[in-house]
């Protein structure tokens, strides 16, 4: 075997091959191992960077020609050189992935694709968390976010086949038990457990219906110490406990220009839609302040407008501030049954008065 000194300190994190080459990244530099046709030196590192990194095991992934790399202060595309280097969550998420971290537990954090949906779905601990319970998704078609809460996880990939099901043999709080022969379209568990059910006969809960899965699409599916189950199906908006999920889009002190002058919110109308013939209901919260704070907002739940896709076209608000902070959402508690529809949001418009200068 051969020893290949790097010309920087730091820990080796990762290694992943792009383009002929195997990119080397440790905590605070980046370089490239090639072939050299020397027998002698059969090897050559060429020291790329010693400002980027990756934060740990797992946090690097390829995707179109380029890298995707987790760094320990910014989450940032590299192309092989340094001039490709290049952050996509700057003025976006990158403040609040960060701070919404648990740090002391980075070996949890894992990546993959999604192919099917041209995202890239980041896997980390929120919090005092143990293991990942959130999912930072980007998007790299139309560059955007989103934020989706899971289930405390160890594992996650993208494969062909999966379902939900019980290492532990199972019982009637956690699923089925795990009885059949493995087969080339089933999943087998993370840790050798044994095969899992077929997935035209495995529900989510105990009285869903089966889902209709594309048998070339690869899903991500995730592992935690009990279960290996989808972690997204077309149409399906529950969990594999049954639970329904919560959509939601928010924005925090929104400022209506000018924004010297106290502004009347009159109404929101919404450009929204959905699949199912059933009227989806979404509620929206709004609050309102006259000073910038950036303190984390505690909306009043008791205050809905609430908007039904099929029959409204606008809520009125009439609420008055130079700063307005909303959520839409179909589910606005944990305790609250929620929608469990398909529905999309494409755009707002506002009715804005004069409200005074005061």
């Amino acid at each position: 075997a051969d020893e290949i000194q790097l010309a920087s300190t730091g820990i080796v994190r990762d290694m992943v091959e792009l383009q002929n080459q195997m990119i080397i990244y440790t905590d605070r530099s980046i370089h490239a191992l090639s072939k050299t046709n020397n027998v002698l030196s059969p090897f050559s590192v060429t020291n790329i960077s010693n400002s980027y990194g990756a934060m740990t095991l797992d946090s690097v992934i390829e995707f179109d020609g380029k890298h995707l790399v987790i760094g320990n202060n910014d989450i940032y595309l590299f192309g092989g050189h340094p001039g490709s280097i290049q952050s996509v969550a700057e003025n976006k998420v990158r403040d609040f992935f960060y701070f919404d971290m648990n740090k002391e537990k980075l070996n949890q954090v894992f990546i993959f694709r999604n192919i099917a949906k041209d995202e890239i779905w980041i896997n980390y601990p929120s919090g005092n968390a143990k293991y990942s319970d959130k999912t930072l998704i980007w998007n790299y078609k139309n560059n955007c976010f989103t934020v989706r809460k899971i289930s405390e996880v160890r594992s996650g990939f993208a494969g062909r086949a999966a379902t939900y099901l019980s290492i532990d043999g199972g019982d009637s709080n956690t699923g089925p038990a795990n009885t059949e022969t493995p087969k080339d379209e089933f999943v087998s568990t993370a840790n050798g457990g044994g095969a899992a059910e077929n997935v035209t006969e495995v529900l989510a809960g105990d009285d869903a219906d089966p889902f209709d899965f594309d048998s070339a699409r690869r899903y991500p599916i995730f592992c935690d110490s009990v279960h290996v189950y989808y972690g997204e199906a077309d149409d399906v908006f529950i969990d594999h406990e049954g639970n329904t999920y919560e959509s939601r889009v928010a924005r925090i002190e929104l400022p209506i220009t000018p924004e010297l002058d106290v502004e009347h919110m009159k109404s929101v109308a919404f450009w929204a839609s959905r699949k199912s013939p059933e009227e989806v209901e979404l509620d929206m919260f709004v609050q309102t302040h006259n000073s910038p704070t950036g303190d984390e907002v505690v909306f009043d739940l008791t205050q809905k407008h609430p908007f039904i896709i099929g029959s409204s076209y606008k809520v009125d608000v009439h609420s008055k501030g130079r700063f307005f902070d909303y959520i839409i959402t179909d589910k606005p508690t944990a305790s609250d049954e929620g929608s469990g529809l398909y529905w999309a949001l494409s755009g707002m418009q506002v009715s804005i008065g004069k409200g005074g200068s005061r």
